[in-house]
């Protein structure tokens, strides 16, 4: 079976066969924009230059998956496994990555305008050159002062140190 008709199985929605088969394809640059890829099993899946713009892979496992140059723009990523995995230039602005496991991942040089990481571990993670205007951060496990300081600097959002903001976030 290629990467055609995986993506034919997708369409008429034999959705289980087609999450079940994903890490085994290399699917570089296909469309898989709104796609519903809840719990997907995308382990060192190659999903460079995908469009999966409005994508919904909450709880999925993309453990170790190539995203480099990826359009993920808006994608629900809400507790997926994003342990290892490389976004090296991807757009991942307003996504959300809420309770996600980051560690270990690679977002240098990643457009992350207004993504959501409450909640995220973010140990051992790359954000060096990564965009951060009004990205959210709060209660992230693997953040030193440091790097809090250097996200907040590029315009980076730390909701649990507001001390007193009393504007609705």
């Amino acid at each position: 079976m290629d990467t055609r008709e995986l993506l034919e199985l997708y369409s008429a929605g034999k959705r289980d066969f087609f999450c079940a088969q994903l890490g085994s394809f290399n699917l570089s640059g296909a469309n898989l924009s709104g796609a519903d890829l809840r719990n997907a099993d995308l382990l060192f899946a190659n999903l460079s230059n995908v469009d999966l713009r409005g994508a919904d892979l909450r709880g999925a496992i993309l453990r170790g998956a190539d995203l480099r140059g990826a359009d993920l723009r808006g994608v629900i990523f809400n507790r997926a496994n994003l342990y290892t995995t490389d976004f090296y230039k991807a757009n991942l602005s307003r996504a959300n990555l809420s309770e996600t496991n980051l560690k270990g991942a690679f977002l240098s040089k990643t457009n992350l305008s207004g993504t959501d990481f409450r909640g995220a571990n973010l140990s051992y993670t790359d954000l060096h050159g990564a965009h951060v205007e009004d990205a959210r951060f709060g209660w992230n496990i693997g953040i030193s002062e440091d790097m809090k300081l250097d996200l907040e600097r590029r315009g980076a959002i730390f909701e649990d140190s507001l001390k007193g903001r009393s504007e609705i976030i």
